[in-house]
């Protein structure tokens, strides 16, 4: 049973760094969570706090974007208080290079 114990708290404390780890990305994006969610595919903003808590683990796709969005990748719906050129222009050959060149890592 103590096994089992420190099993769970090695997988909590995984999850709150993995939280902090997706915090500290999101505020160096100059997101709110308000911002993030849509953009990693949740309709809450809930869903954001929970993944900062480390109460939900995300996805490899959440993972995915966030890397190619701290690599530069900006989609249409990027807020555009933060959009470099504020041109809304479609990014979608972007978006597959980098998909590509994450799922070769």
């Amino acid at each position: 049973m103590k096994e089992a114990e420190e099993e769970n708290e090695k997988k909590t404390a995984i999850r709150v760094q993995n939280g902090l780890r997706i915090r500290a990305a999101r505020e160096m994006l100059g997101l709110t969570p308000e911002e993030m969610a849509p953009l990693l595919g949740y309709r809450a903003r809930s869903r954001i706090y929970e993944i900062e808590s480390g109460t939900r683990t995300p996805g490899p796709a959440v993972e995915l974007l966030l890397r190619a969005y701290l690599d530069g990748y900006r989609p249409a719906n990027w807020p555009s208080r933060l959009r470099a050129n504020g041109d809304g222009q479609d990014r979608s050959s972007i978006k597959k290079r980098l998909i590509q060149k994450y799922r070769q890592n």
